[in-house]
């Protein structure tokens, strides 16, 4: 798919229908289904826009290829119209003036003023005014069909997907009126000065060649009597050379009507030449006119010699262009695997950035629970080391303790040496004393054990 100048590959089931394969299209493009259009390319490179949505891609084969350009897209009961710019006067007739949409039951009239608003929009260089422009059916390159203010698209005037039309200016305003009126391109040619003079126009309420003549005296000032008249010939604007005019044409064929052979009038647009059949045709002209179209001959010759030294050189180079073209083929394939897996990798490296995120955002929180921890840990050894030192302390008050009753005791044994009398009481009270030492003991062994402990806690 082509999709602002890049080459997008997508996969779509062939049930797949257009409104579907639009919303596909969407993220891609950034618009709203409504802002864009589809269209199929052909193996010849036409393009056809593709316009009902509920249609599917069942048809449509494999690698098939797609243009997308934005654009509104059409809704039910509307027609996308290619307006073309026709001036007489100008020979180029195939430049797209612009595309416009209109609905149906649209009058022509409105379509109009809808198509001057467009062009003052899109700023296009051309003068329209309501009344003095019409709208016409274009066949290849040739006007038709005039279309009246009053008509309908798609009731009067006939529609359909990518229908073309010319919108042309005029110097007067409308005069047609009646849709059996008939609109012709006359050219007036001059014998004597062997020139053909600009395109104009008329209006014709019969198809009688007599008619036809009345007109044309009404316009040139020839009388009706002097008038000859031929059916141009080839598609518009049916020009033809000088030298070859009085032959080529018929003029004053014997018909009643100009839908008659060799006429064959039937619709708008025809082209007619008319001359004054008293008008002569001087030597000196056509020696003049032969003179320049032997030179324009001889140009014309020296181009299409140079033309085929350029194909000659062409055709040379086509075996390389062929292998280039192969090379480009298989490059743009390689482009599109290497696209692809790019997109792949990407999608892992995706996947483990997640999961490193994952992980590191687990790393986090396991350090937090881990720093917690140490703080409790740092509180329980601080608590821990201030009960030993309080522990300490007592053992070091025992010790003295113990000290003091010792001293006491050896004391009291010195004293019962001197005092038998005295023995049996400092006895008892001895043993007492020996009492309260072994409880004190007991004690201070406690209190060594639960130190040790904790020495030995505090060093782990």
């Amino acid at each position: 798919n082509t999709l602002f100048n890049t080459d997008i590959q997508i996969r779509v089931d062939r049930r797949t229908t257009l409104a579907q394969l639009k919303e596909k299209l969407v993220p891609l493009i950034g618009v709203p289904p409504t802002g864009f259009k589809v269209y199929r390319v052909y193996n010849n490179q036409q393009e056809y826009e593709m316009e009902r949505l509920t249609d599917s891609l069942m048809a449509i084969p494999s690698e098939s290829r797609f243009v997308v350009r934005l654009g509104r897209a059409l809704q039910v009961g509307e027609y996308r119209i290619k307006l073309f710019l026709l001036h007489i006067s100008n020979t180029e007739l195939f430049n797209l003036m612009m595309e416009s949409i209109v609905a149906k039951n649209t009058p022509v009239r409105e379509f109009k003023k809808q198509i001057i608003e467009e062009a003052k929009v899109q700023g296009i260089d051309c003068v329209l005014e309501l009344d003095k422009m019409r709208l016409r059916k274009k066949t290849w390159r040739s006007p038709g069909t005039v279309y009246l203010d009053h008509q309908l698209i798609d009731k009067d005037i006939h529609v359909y997907a990518d229908s073309e039309m010319y919108v042309e200016p005029l110097k007067e305003p409308e005069k047609m009126k009646l849709p059996t009126q008939m609109q012709v391109y006359v050219r007036r040619w001059r014998p004597s000065e062997c020139s053909v003079d600009p395109t104009e126009e008329i209006i014709l309420d019969t198809a009688s060649p007599l008619d036809l003549k009345k007109k044309l005296s009404e316009l040139s000032k020839i009388p009706v009597d002097a008038i000859s008249v031929a059916k141009g010939v080839g598609s518009f604007p049916a020009e033809i050379s000088c030298l070859d005019i009085e032959n080529e044409l018929e003029w004053d064929p014997a018909i009643q009507s100009i839908s008659q052979t060799p006429f064959s009038l039937y619709d708008d647009g025809g082209v007619i030449y008319y001359k004054d059949n008293k008008e002569k045709i001087e030597l000196s002209k056509i020696i003049e006119l032969t003179n320049e179209i032997t030179a324009l001959t001889k140009f014309k010759t020296g181009i299409l010699k140079e033309r085929d030294d350029l194909q000659q050189s062409l055709a040379q180079s086509s075996a390389e262009k062929t292998k280039l073209s192969d090379q480009l083929k298989e490059m743009k394939k390689k482009a599109a695997a290497l696209e692809n897996n790019l997109k792949l990798t990407q999608i892992k490296h995706q996947e483990n950035l997640s999961q490193m995120l994952a992980d590191i955002a687990s790393l986090k929180e396991f350090n937090e629970t881990l720093l917690v921890t140490r703080d409790q840990l740092q509180k329980e050894r601080d608590q821990k080391l201030a009960k030993s030192n309080e522990l300490e302390n007592e053992i070091a008050t025992l010790t003295a303790a113990k000290t003091e009753i010792l001293k006491e005791r050896d004391d009291l044994q010195q004293s019962l040496a001197h005092s038998s009398a005295e023995k049996t009481k400092l006895s008892d009270q001895m043993r007492k004393i020996e009492e309260k030492v072994k409880e004190l003991e007991n004690s201070w062994k406690v209190s060594y054990k639960d130190v040790t402990l904790l020495h030995h806690k505090l060093g782990s």
